[in-house]
């Protein structure tokens, strides 16, 4: 979970309401004309964050991390980084009271109105407030780096009992997330070496990428008769480009079986779904 830290009073860095603090209520303004616009994404915030009061009546869709209840607040209103990473982009959202912080979370609402705060070192902070319509959890994956595309169905190979299927593949803007399962059908161990993947996309090798905390590799042995999951991920692949080509080295502990690397060929969609 990314560390928070102290909200700045410009469009960089954000953090938490100071505790005991609470809200404020905005200073008067004038009547705002109710926004009309199109849904607003994360990817169309920045002009949000520069001016929440432009966006009263505006539609939301949006995704980031619930990072704690705004103290004193009734009924709960909690604050929620649209930006998880750097942290950035922070909205007042009613209605998430069911999520822990921490957690990650899509939701869709509306602008009902704006507020001031005060962040820990006492500086006043407008952001918009949020009555939300709709949420649902979702992993770090999704927030910080959403899916563009997905292939399936899965694809399978199989040698010595040991079945190995890349059940699905996900095209994000910066990584590129392959989810596998093996089932071992034969009476040894085996081991899928998950963290020696090797993938290239028309002969460009793409990095292993080890830093989402959603990555989960396979255990060290699978046993005879088990099944186990996997989830590598690379770096971003190219949307319309040449098909992936995976390789997955495997072992097992009887010198009575051999053993070559699985290998697949991954299609890659052409472009993201309208």
């Amino acid at each position: 979970m990314p560390k928070t830290v102290p909200w700045a009073f410009a469009a960089v860095t954000l953090g938490v309401f100071a505790a005991g603090c609470g809200p404020t209520p905005a200073a008067p303004t004038a009547a705002v004309t109710p926004y009309h616009g199109p849904v607003l994404t994360n990817a169309a915030w920045g002009p949000v964050f520069q001016a929440p009061g432009r966006y009263i009546g505006a539609r939301i869709r949006v995704t980031g991390q619930i990072t704690e209840r705004v103290p004193d607040s009734h009924p709960p209103l909690f604050q929620v980084y649209l930006d998880p990473v750097t942290p950035a982009n922070p909205i007042a959202a009613f209605g998430l009271a069911r999520y822990a912080a921490g957690s990650y979370v899509a939701l869709s609402g509306v602008i009902t109105a704006t507020r001031t705060f005060h962040n820990a070192l006492g500086y006043p902070v407008l952001a918009p407030i949020v009555r939300v319509t709709s949420s649902e959890r979702i992993t770090r994956d999704d927030a910080v780096d959403p899916t563009l595309a997905v292939t399936s169905p899965a694809v399978s190979a199989r040698q010595n009992g040991l079945t190995l299927t890349v059940s699905q593949v996900q095209f994000a803007a910066q990584a590129t997330r392959i989810f596998l399962t093996a089932v071992n059908r034969s009476a040894t161990a085996v081991t899928v070496d998950d963290t020696g993947a090797r993938l290239t996309q028309g002969g460009q090798s793409l990095a292993l990428r080890t830093g989402s905390p959603d990555i989960h590799a396979f255990p060290i042995t699978i046993a005879g008769g088990r099944t186990a999951h996997s989830e590598i991920v690379f770096n971003r692949s190219r949307l319309g480009g040449p098909a992936l080509a995976l390789q997955i080295p495997v072992s097992g502990n009887s010198y009575r079986l051999n053993w070559h690397d699985f290998s697949f060929s991954l299609a890659v969609p052409a472009h993201p779904p309208a």
